[in-house]
């Protein structure tokens, strides 16, 4: 009992959404300067650092400079071996919601690339119309919106809620010691 308590104080009693980082977009990056020449070792090292924190590669595109991830899901503090959380409040907010991160790697100018950005934006699953029955949870059903259904949509939906500079920075580091890079300018923009 005192274990879920716990488990409700650090999901309920976090950093309320508003006062989060900026969304992607405005998301801080953290970046990580590189000669040109280095840019086929710093890209190979980009990849490698996301497959292994286990992000599934979406887009991969060397010639324009740019790897997206498709969601990652985690559980939190239920899945101890997904390293994206930071910090115990992170463990504890993705184990009462179901969040996903999405991982953006720039490199910057895409003729000549010398300097990679790396984003993170965690995204909240939704999962709207469910009626939950009080007596017993599994008795518990969704309700179909007609409207969404025929326009195809499915029944849960993202939102973007916060972007993530630790994991950012924690990337960006991650791939100028894969390339050997002198990490001097590894740190989230605030």
């Amino acid at each position: 009992m005192g274990v879920w308590l716990l488990l409700a104080a650090l999901g309920c009693a976090g950093t309320p959404v508003d006062s989060w980082p900026a969304l992607a977009g405005d998301a801080p990056e953290a970046s990580v300067a590189f000669d040109a020449g280095d840019y086929p070792a710093v890209f190979s090292a980009a990849r490698d650092a996301l497959t292994d924190l286990r992000f599934t590669p979406d887009r991969v595109d060397a010639a324009r400079g740019v790897i997206t991830t498709l969601p990652k899901r985690t559980a939190g503090l239920a899945t101890p071996w997904d390293r994206e959380q930071t910090t115990l409040g992170d463990d504890g907010r993705d184990f009462m919601h179901q969040h996903e991160r999405v991982c953006t790697v720039v490199f910057e100018p895409p003729e000549a690339p010398t300097t990679v950005s790396v984003g993170v934006t965690i995204y909240r699953v939704r999962r709207p119309n469910w009626r939950v029955e009080s007596d017993a949870i599994r008795r518990s059903t969704h309700a179909i919106d007609p409207i969404a259904h025929r326009a195809g949509d499915g029944p849960e939906f993202r939102e973007a809620i916060s972007a993530d500079p630790a994991l950012a920075a924690r990337i960006a580091s991650d791939i100028a010691a894969r390339a050997g890079i002198a990490n001097t300018n590894a740190n989230a923009d605030d």
